[in-house]
């Protein structure tokens, strides 16, 4: 029955017969046969005599059996006898019949190799088996001799008996099996069956064709295989690890055994959930149901444990392998193993132990390091190791969250984390707060803690030490206020326990022993000094990266060095850049509120100064808002103006770096406007502080390019007398600072471009150490005088609304009085009664000042003017206010538009939702005021008209009252005139800028307001009297520009010896004291800036390196602090 297209496949467990049906799909054979008996007449019989010998290698004797075709698992199963009996029917329910049948002997011989011989020793077995296959297959002229040389005699199977006198040697096997073919006494048996499909028969009778068996493609077939061999292997490792969980379960919680029992039987039922789902994949696809198998879908579609699930289970499990060998190492070693309350409470019984807390069931991160030294640095001692894992519910060790070293004396624990302290101990000396910390913000004026160990009495060296916090490991500083200062707080210096590292200290902390003792310590603390460093830009020119480079470039002595330790930064930085898949990646280092990372928004969001010790100098970096941010020149104008309230509160400052790029062919608006505003602010004095700092100029091969040409224009424009040589240009590339952010990011650099930062790193260090000297060495800038003409131009500018309105109101009363006697002179020609008219009207300012600003509208519909009664005069009256009690800081007074307005609460961000109008057409006040008219009569003239005196002498009497009158607000006037225009000048001849007079802009916007108010009055007589005012003003100015004592001679003390005289003038000056006091009071609660500072100390285990970093730059005596000073500190 021979045909093409004939089916091969191993089956096991089936006696088969010719004509045998067979169902492929299902893979069993059918209970019928398309024969009625066997036709002997028709079947072929031919003699092989041919040995074949194949020779394979496995990992376990299952992979053995599996090459051979004897899958083991199949093995016991029942054995299917197929009847014979002629049925075309049962045709219809199989897929092939057999057709050839080969018969012969089969046998097995397994060398076994231990697996740890490797590879090498599993090529020299084959190799060796090759000489006997081929002496067994009568090749190459192999012979006995050659056999017995491979050196392998014991078999460790065969699967059939042997009556030799060498049996089991693999030289009797060889022989028998070359022998076989001849042998007449085997039984014989079928050792392999040809089938070919039912449909072959069927189409020789014309029958209707069965089912027909799609077989699986072999990379389906490989996939199973691979499957349930994985899974099994795992399942074995999995057996292991339940059978140590059960045999040490004294060693660990009661659930880890209960857990591993039931997840093997979890397992079990997984797999078989697995065959059943492949068996109706197959299925499946043998009966054509579907196209193809995708195995892995079939197991995620079923939730089907994976190979890797369990081997997942096995890895959490690992421990119960590593627990029993740590517990023996540990006994072996000595160490007394405490798995029990009672054996914890047994501790309190030795005088000194260490103990080691450890949970061995899911050891920490800091297990290992804990364990190294416990059983290194600690052999000599009594040790314990307290089994967290079983007595972690005990109240005295569930606390106890993180692997630890404790020491214990009779049973109290005297260190908590004995190995911190060691090596904490290494390089730095320990002080230690006994009491408890307070949380007061620590003053500005601090310095290191330099003090003798108290132990020094008897045992360790006398010298003066650095301390380091126990608890924070920051340096310790002492705040001149008998109170000791690090980041976990503040105490008193009684509180303080010292341990010095020197080898002669002992075994404890030692104290000062009396009050006196500590506090004469500590008054013997020199002063640090002060370096003030002012950093100024726009925004994102990399201030802060260049903050945050310095504090790296004092750390290493290079790049490559700095990256192999721990990124430092400050200032948290984020920036783009293509990472090595070409795609954009965000970069970002730390985080903090006082940091923005979006597009042209300044990163830094209000002053803040980081502080670092270089020397014997505290050098304090001032960070500040960027110039040019993208919210507008009402931020910048904010921004600078807390940076003016943020400097004054220095003693000194030592350096004001401007920072630009390279080749700026002219400065950008924003930046000249606030370099002109800063300065304006600036004495003069200052500018022998001023350096300019050029930042990215790698590009530029660190020179200033464009960009100094342009600084010459800036410089000559202003009259600005600032050298631009060495000691004022400085060049800086802070890229480095960059890459080992990105690297830490993830992002790989090519040597060639790391070799290409690391020399920038060199000369940007180099030049920022060169501007740190420079800042020191050069004379400070005494902030006072600073300070001085600040105070000055905020008392004239809150001032300014008042003199102007005070100048016109003794102008007004002026004109009054002139009138009056116009009227009382025409009277005494025409009448004797002089009574009606020996009244003077007089106009007066009643004023309410408040202490927060209202929004008030001053669009022509939103005001009105009111009439002064008994006057032609009248006055402004903002009848519409729009938001009664205004939030916003920093809107300037009185003044319109100001755009920051727009974020006041009436607005809706064009338009006021009070009035309608819009925000160009508000401004804030800080007063309710009103002009009255009041009559006066002089004493003197009322008692002569009550006495009948005659006429002329009434007459005489009034007129010389009205001149004294006149002449006081003349006096008044004269001196508003010159105090206004000497506090002025003072500012014009001390700023570094010219400073815009403030009196003659705001003279200018009354002008402009009261011309407003003349087209619906009519009347311009205000108009007049502010343009008198301003010309006379201005002509004040001038004199004092030609006196010959000069503007230049007016000091400070000068200027508030005028401010004195101008409070006593009568009427006005008790006002203008009160306003101003008010107004100073109000100024400084709304601008009661929390200014932060940080302090970047170097780490701990690099205060030598940094030292001799610094020195070998450039001789400079540095002395490597670690110190966590807070103002705003590096």
């Amino acid at each position: 029955m021979a045909g093409s297209n004939q089916l091969i496949r191993v089956v096991l467990g089936w006696t088969p017969h010719l004509g045998d049906l067979y169902n492929s799909i299902l893979d069993e054979p059918c209970s019928r046969c398309c024969l009625g008996s066997d036709p002997v007449h028709n079947v072929d019989v031919t003699a092989l005599n041919k040995t074949t010998c194949q020779i394979g290698s496995a990992n376990t004797i299952f992979d053995v059996c599996l090459g051979f075709g004897l899958p083991p698992e199949q093995l016991k199963e029942q054995v299917n006898l197929i009847g014979c009996k002629m049925c075309f029917e049962a045709m219809k329910e199989s897929t092939h019949v057999v057709c050839s049948i080969q018969y012969g002997y089969r046998a097995t011989v397994v060398v076994q190799i231990d697996r740890a011989e490797g590879g090498e020793e599993i090529r020299e077995v084959q190799r060796k088996l090759t000489i006997v296959r081929s002496f067994i297959l009568g090749e190459d002229g192999v012979t006995e001799a050659d056999v017995k040389e491979t050196g392998y005699k014991q078999l460790f199977n065969a699967s059939f008996r042997m009556n030799t006198s060498e049996q089991n040697s693999l030289l009797a096997f060889a022989k028998l099996l070359k022998r076989l073919p001849l042998q007449k006494d085997i039984k014989e048996e079928g050792t392999h069956v040809k089938m070919s499909p039912t449909s072959l028969i069927q189409s020789l009778y014309g029958l209707e064709e069965s089912m027909f068996a799609k077989e699986m493609n072999a990379a389906n077939i490989e996939e199973v295989r691979k499957y349930f061999f994985d899974f099994d292997e795992a399942v074995k490792s999995l057996k292991r690890v339940q059978k140590m969980a059960s045999r040490y379960c004294s060693l660990f919680p009661n659930e880890i055994e209960i857990y591993t029992m039931d997840l093997l039987l979890r397992v079990n039922d997984k797999r078989r959930d697995a065959q059943e789902v492949f068996w109706k994949g197959v299925t499946a696809l043998r009966e054509g149901a579907q196209e193809s198998m995708n195995l892995k879908q079939f197991l995620d579609d079923e939730d089907v444990f994976s190979p890797d699930d369990i081997w997942k289970c096995i890895g959490d499990l690992s421990y119960v392998f590593q627990k029993p060998e740590e517990i023996k190492e540990l006994k072996r070693l000595g160490v007394t193993v405490v798995s029990d309350a009672d054996g914890f409470e047994e501790l309190s019984n030795i005088s000194e132990v260490f103990v080691l807390f450890a949970c061995l069931c899911s050891p920490d991160q800091y297990y290992e390091a804990n364990k190294s030294f416990f059983l290194e640095t600690c052999s000599k001692f009594k040790r314990a190791f307290v089994d967290s894992d079983l007595i972690g519910h005990l109240q005295k060790v569930k606390d106890i969250k993180e692997s630890s070293v404790r020491l214990y004396r009779d049973g109290i624990c005297v260190e908590e984390d004995v190995f911190r302290f060691y090596e904490l101990l290494k390089n730095n000396n320990v002080l230690k707060n006994i009491g408890e910390f307070q949380t007061e913000r620590r003053p500005i004026r601090r310095v290191l803690a330099q003090l003798v160990c108290p132990g020094g009495k008897s045992r360790c060296s006398a010298e003066v030490r650095v301390w380091t916090c126990y608890a924070c490991e920051t340096a310790v500083e002492y705040g001149f206020d008998s109170h000791f200062y690090c980041e976990c707080g503040r105490y008193p210096v009684m509180n303080a326990a010292f341990f010095c590292n020197d080898a002669h200290h002992g075994n404890s902390f030692a104290t000062f022993d009396t009050e006196d003792d500590i506090h004469s310590a500590v008054r013997s603390i020199p002063p640090c000094m002060d370096c003030n460093v002012l950093l100024l830009g726009e925004s994102g020119c990399g201030k802060s990266t260049w903050i945050n480079g310095i504090i790296n470039y004092l750390s290493a002595d290079n790049l490559f060095e700095a990256a192999k330790r721990e990124l430092r930064y400050v200032i948290p930085s984020s920036f783009t850049m293509e990472d090595n898949d070409k795609q954009v990646k965000t970069i970002c280092v730390g985080s903090s509120k006082n940091e923005v990372f979006k597009t042209g928004q300044s990163a830094t969001q209000r002053p803040r100064s980081y502080t670092f010790n270089f020397g014997n100098r505290l050098m304090r970096f001032i960070d500040v808002p960027g110039i040019g941010d993208v919210r507008g020149a009402s931020k910048d104008r904010e921004n600078l103006d807390a940076l003016l309230r943020f400097i004054e509160k220095l003693p000194e400052l030592h350096a004001i770096c401007i920072l630009l790029p390279p080749n700026t062919s002219r400065l950008t608006v924003t930046l000249k406007y606030c370099l002109n505003e800063l300065l304006a602010h600036l004495h003069k004095n200052a500018t022998a502080n001023i350096v300019f700092c050029f930042t990215k100029t790698r590009t530029t091969f660190y020179r200033a390019g464009e960009s100094l040409k342009t600084l010459k224009s800036y410089l000559d424009d202003y009259h600005l007398d600032i050298p631009l040589i060495d000691e004022t240009m400085y060049y800086f590339d802070n890229e480095a600072f960059r890459l080992l952010c990105a690297e830490q990011g993830g992002v790989r650099f090519p040597e060639d471009e790391r070799n290409s930062y690391a020399a920038s790193w060199l000369k940007s260090s180099s030049e920022t150490i060169r501007l740190l000297q420079h800042a020191i060495a050069a004379p400070a800038h005494k902030m006072r005088e600073t300070v001085s003409i600040n105070e000055m131009r905020g008392v004239i500018e809150r001032l300014t609304p008042l003199l102007a309105e005070f100048s016109t109101n003794i102008q007004t009363n002026i004109r009054l009085i002139e009138e009056n006697r116009k009227e009382f002179e025409l009277l005494a020609q025409k009448s004797d009664n002089l009574s009606s008219r020996a009244d003077v009207v007089q106009v007066t300012i009643e004023r309410t000042d408040i202490d927060y600003p209202r929004t008030v509208c001053v669009a022509g519909t939103c005001i009105e003017t009111r009439s002064i009664p008994g006057t032609d005069e009248v006055q402004r009256y903002y009848k519409q206010t729009c938001h009664d009690h205004c939030f916003l800081k920093g809107i300037e007074r009185e003044r319109y538009p100001d755009i920051r307005l727009k974020e006041c609460w009436a607005m809706n961000g064009t338009q006021c939702q009070q009035c309608g109008c819009g925000w160009d057409h508000h401004m804030h006040i800080y007063y309710m005021q009103e002009q009255k008219s009041v009559s006066i009569r002089d004493p003197y003239v009322e008692r002569l008209i009550a006495e009948n005196a005659d006429k002329g002498t009434v007459l005489t009497a009034h007129l010389n009252s009205l001149e004294r009158m006149k002449e006081v607000h003349e006096r008044n006037y004269r001196k508003l005139t010159r105090y206004c225009a000497t506090f002025g000048a003072f500012l014009r001849s001390n700023s570094i800028v010219p400073y815009n007079d403030a009196m003659i802009e705001y003279l200018d916007y009354s002008i402009t307001v009261a011309k407003q108010d003349a087209q619906q009055t009519g009347s311009s007589l205000r108009v007049q009297r502010l343009k008198q005012f301003k010309m006379e003003y201005e002509e004040e100015l001038r004199i004092l520009r030609d006196e010959s004592v000069g503007v230049n001679q007016i000091s400070p003390s000068h200027v508030n010896r005028l401010k004195e005289k101008m409070f006593a003038i009568p009427e006005f000056g008790a006002k203008i004291k009160s306003a101003l006091q008010r107004r100073t009071h109000m100024e400084e609660t709304e601008n009661d800036d929390d200014f932060g500072e940080l302090h970047a100390q170097f780490p701990l285990d690099r205060f030598k390196h940094a030292t001799s970093a610094v020195v070998s730059h450039r001789s400079v005596a540095v002395s490597a602090d670690p110190s966590q000073c807070c103002e705003v500190q590096m």
